[in-house]
């Protein structure tokens, strides 16, 4: 996320954004050409959701994707420890609240 905020705790201090919010910036990857496009023309939704087994480049396609269009984003990378409700719309809101100036 380029423009990305901490959020900031009842103190007022800025809070660092756990990585499970933060976009990994990948060097040197081959760009995806059409899969590229696609993620384009389903642009015209206000969510993508990119589903595939683990170790096909998910991450690695979405990360350079995001940064090669320069697209304002939240970035929620999910795992087993979001299975419950109020766990997964905790790191929800704490990314967007990264989107927030403080």
């Amino acid at each position: 996320m380029t423009d990305s905020f901490s959020p900031v705790n009842f103190a007022g201090n800025k809070v660092p954004l756990p990585s499970k919010l933060i976009c990994p910036e990948p060097h040197n990857v081959y760009a995806r050409t059409a899969l590229f496009e696609r993620l384009d023309a389903a642009r015209t939704h206000s969510l993508i959701w990119v589903n595939a087994p683990g170790g096909s480049g998910k991450t690695i396609l979405a990360s350079s994707y995001l940064r090669a269009r320069a697209l304002t984003h939240i970035w929620y990378r999910v795992d087993g420890g979001d299975n419950d409700p109020a766990s997964f719309f905790h790191y929800l809101s704490l990314a967007a609240l990264s989107f927030m100036p403080p």
